[in-house]
Protein backbone atom coordinates (compact mmCIF):
# COMPACT_ATOMS: atom_id res chain seq x y z
CA UNK A 1 0.00 0.00 0.00
CA UNK A 2 1.34 3.40 -0.98
CA UNK A 3 1.92 6.07 1.66
CA UNK A 4 0.26 9.37 0.91
CA UNK A 5 0.61 12.56 2.93
CA UNK A 6 -2.17 15.06 2.31
CA UNK A 7 -2.26 18.63 3.50
CA UNK A 8 -5.51 20.50 4.20
CA UNK A 9 -5.86 24.16 5.15
CA UNK A 10 -7.77 24.12 8.43
CA UNK A 11 -9.22 26.17 11.26
CA UNK A 12 -8.46 25.39 14.89
CA UNK A 13 -11.65 26.05 16.84
CA UNK A 14 -11.59 26.51 20.61
CA UNK A 15 -14.85 26.60 22.57
CA UNK A 16 -14.55 27.67 26.19
CA UNK A 17 -16.98 27.69 29.09
CA UNK A 18 -16.61 26.92 32.79
CA UNK A 19 -16.58 23.17 33.44
CA UNK A 20 -17.46 22.36 29.82
CA UNK A 21 -15.89 18.89 30.00
CA UNK A 22 -18.27 17.96 32.82
CA UNK A 23 -21.29 18.90 30.68
CA UNK A 24 -21.65 15.78 28.54
CA UNK A 25 -24.93 16.97 26.97
CA UNK A 26 -23.35 20.18 25.67
CA UNK A 27 -20.43 18.31 24.11
CA UNK A 28 -22.84 15.84 22.49
CA UNK A 29 -24.93 18.74 21.18
CA UNK A 30 -21.88 20.54 19.74
CA UNK A 31 -20.58 17.43 17.97
CA UNK A 32 -24.11 16.50 16.84
CA UNK A 33 -24.61 19.93 15.23
CA UNK A 34 -21.29 19.59 13.40
CA UNK A 35 -22.26 16.15 12.11
CA UNK A 36 -25.80 17.24 11.12
CA UNK A 37 -24.30 20.07 9.06
CA UNK A 38 -21.78 17.76 7.36
CA UNK A 39 -18.76 19.43 8.96
CA UNK A 40 -15.79 17.08 9.30
CA UNK A 41 -13.75 17.61 12.44
CA UNK A 42 -10.63 16.02 13.82
CA UNK A 43 -8.16 16.10 16.67
CA UNK A 44 -10.62 16.63 19.46
CA UNK A 45 -9.11 17.67 22.77
CA UNK A 46 -11.31 18.12 25.81
CA UNK A 47 -9.97 19.98 28.84
CA UNK A 48 -11.90 21.07 31.92
CA UNK A 49 -13.09 24.33 30.32
CA UNK A 50 -12.29 23.76 26.62
CA UNK A 51 -13.25 21.78 23.57
CA UNK A 52 -10.69 22.10 20.76
CA UNK A 53 -11.05 20.64 17.27
CA UNK A 54 -9.92 21.16 13.69
CA UNK A 55 -12.21 21.68 10.75
CA UNK A 56 -11.19 21.91 7.13
CA UNK A 57 -11.13 25.44 5.79
CA UNK A 58 -13.50 24.29 3.03
CA UNK A 59 -16.12 23.62 5.76
CA UNK A 60 -15.73 27.09 7.30
CA UNK A 61 -18.79 28.67 5.58
CA UNK A 62 -21.04 25.88 6.92
CA UNK A 63 -19.43 26.23 10.35
CA UNK A 64 -20.15 29.98 10.42
CA UNK A 65 -23.78 29.28 9.49
CA UNK A 66 -24.25 26.83 12.35
CA UNK A 67 -22.51 29.00 14.97
CA UNK A 68 -25.83 30.63 15.86
CA UNK A 69 -27.32 27.17 16.32
CA UNK A 70 -24.38 26.26 18.55
CA UNK A 71 -25.07 29.32 20.69
CA UNK A 72 -28.70 28.35 21.28
CA UNK A 73 -29.21 26.32 24.40
CA UNK A 74 -25.52 26.10 25.23
CA UNK A 75 -25.36 29.28 27.27
CA UNK A 76 -22.52 31.76 27.18
CA UNK A 77 -19.50 30.29 25.45
CA UNK A 78 -16.33 31.85 24.01
CA UNK A 79 -15.45 30.61 20.53
CA UNK A 80 -12.11 31.47 18.96
CA UNK A 81 -10.50 30.33 15.72
CA UNK A 82 -6.92 30.16 14.49
CA UNK A 83 -6.67 30.37 10.70
CA UNK A 84 -3.06 29.59 9.81
CA UNK A 85 -3.33 25.88 10.51
CA UNK A 86 -2.58 22.93 8.26
CA UNK A 87 -3.98 19.47 8.90
CA UNK A 88 -1.73 16.62 7.80
CA UNK A 89 -3.31 13.31 6.88
CA UNK A 90 -1.03 10.30 6.50
CA UNK A 91 -2.75 7.51 4.62
CA UNK A 92 -1.62 3.97 4.00
CA UNK A 93 0.50 3.62 7.12
CA UNK A 94 -0.29 2.51 10.63
CA UNK A 95 1.65 4.82 12.95
CA UNK A 96 2.89 3.97 16.41
CA UNK A 97 3.42 6.60 19.10
CA UNK A 98 7.12 6.45 18.26
CA UNK A 99 6.38 7.23 14.59
CA UNK A 100 4.14 10.13 15.55
CA UNK A 101 6.85 11.42 17.89
CA UNK A 102 9.40 11.28 15.07
CA UNK A 103 7.12 13.29 12.76
CA UNK A 104 6.45 15.89 15.47
CA UNK A 105 10.17 16.16 16.25
CA UNK A 106 11.01 16.63 12.55
CA UNK A 107 8.41 19.38 12.21
CA UNK A 108 9.59 21.07 15.41
CA UNK A 109 13.20 21.03 14.21
CA UNK A 110 12.02 22.94 11.13
CA UNK A 111 10.39 25.61 13.37
CA UNK A 112 6.89 24.38 12.60
CA UNK A 113 4.65 24.82 15.61
CA UNK A 114 2.64 21.64 16.22
CA UNK A 115 -0.61 22.69 17.89
CA UNK A 116 -2.07 19.23 18.50
CA UNK A 117 -1.58 15.68 17.43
Amino acid sequence: MEEIIREFPALRVTMERDKLANDEKSIQKILGILEENGISYDCITIHVDQLVFLIREADAPRFYQCMAELGKGLGLMDISMDRDVVMLCIEGKRLTWRGISMIVNCLTMQNIDVKMQ
